[in-house]
């Protein structure tokens, strides 16, 4: 298996993982198992390669710990036809559901999918 394949079954499975988190910390939130179901079937390669372009350049706000900037923007959902219920949905859970511990699990997934999507980036060597 190549290092491709091995960092695209890695995005898969950790954004299933990521997604059963938030799930724990918002159980009442119906569209997190829509999303769970999607990352389980969704093309992959797409993913990695959206992560690559829109959410890498974004490591040192990740890093910073700027959550302004994600509360603001669509860059998570811009791919969706209803991306401003999306950051608005984003921006609700993230105000009203999730405590500093919660926030800090979310940051540190972002960060872990941005080294898995920089890893995927070079093994096609970009």
């Amino acid at each position: 298996m190549t290092d491709r394949f091995v960092y695209l079954s890695a995005l898969r499975r950790d954004l299933v993982a990521f997604i059963d988190e938030l799930i724990q910390m918002l159980p009442n939130d119906k569209q997190l198992i829509i999303m769970r179901e999607f990352a389980k079937i969704v093309i992959i390669a797409d993913v990695a390669d959206y992560i690559v372009q829109n959410i890498v350049p974004l490591e040192p706000k990740v890093v910073a710990r700027d959550d302004k900037y994600f509360l603001t923007n669509a860059i998570m959902f811009e791919k969706l036809q209803d991306r401003e219920s999306q950051v608005n949905h984003f921006k609700t859970l993230w105000e009203t559901n999730a405590d500093d511990e919660n926030k800090e699990v979310i940051w540190q997934w972002l960060e872990h999918f941005i080294q898995i999507a920089k890893k995927y980036r070079a093994s096609l060597g970009q």
